[in-house]
């Protein structure tokens, strides 16, 4: 989760106030700092992380996404930097997205998501996408990949986050160099 001066808004008035904020409350990087570490490597990959998880932030995706690539462009490290798709993920949900329902009262995942195209992860990196292409940024797209393979490597009751085994990953290194 990236933030632009601050660190956490609780208020509407904070947020006008210091730009592009986390609804996160941990793992949230000011922009800057992330620009510092970047530019110190050849490669860099990164995502948007849990902001990109709920569609009633894609204002604060737009603004996030927007003041990255902006920033990348201004310290001359666009070229260094990829821009990558958040996974998806695979809650048992009724509407068939995989949105995360809240609770934990599920005991596994669901691999048949008749409606995951429109889960709000990704309808989230659509925009960052776009904004990303309009800046020249590269942008992995992985989302695909981990739709269709990914959903056996969570950890339930987390379908959200992956297992870490090479065999899952060696696909999304080879997108991820190509980008």
């Amino acid at each position: 989760m990236l933030s632009s001066r601050c660190q956490i808004c609780t208020t509407r008035q904070e947020e006008a106030s210091c730009g592009a904020c986390s609804i996160e409350t941990a793992l949230v990087t000011p922009i800057d700092t992330l620009l510092s570490w970047a530019k110190k490597y050849d490669h860099a990959y990164v995502n948007l992380g849990h902001d990109v998880m709920m569609r009633s932030n894609s204002q604060q995706v737009d603004l996030k996404a927007h003041a990255l690539c902006s920033a990348l462009k201004v310290k001359s490290i666009d070229n260094k930097v990829v821009l990558v798709e958040h996974p998806p993920q695979h809650f048992p949900s009724p509407d068939g997205t995989g949105n995360y329902q809240g609770g934990h009262a599920h005991r596994s995942c669901e691999c048949s998501l008749p409606r995951i195209s429109e889960q709000d992860v990704s309808k989230n990196n659509e925009r960052i996408g776009r904004i990303a292409s309009n800046f020249g940024i590269r942008f992995a797209r992985i989302w695909q990949f981990f739709s269709a393979t990914g959903c056996q490597q969570h950890r339930p009751p987390d379908c959200s986050h992956y297992h870490i085994p090479p065999i899952l990953w060696a696909p999304v290194a080879a997108a991820l160099a190509e980008a």
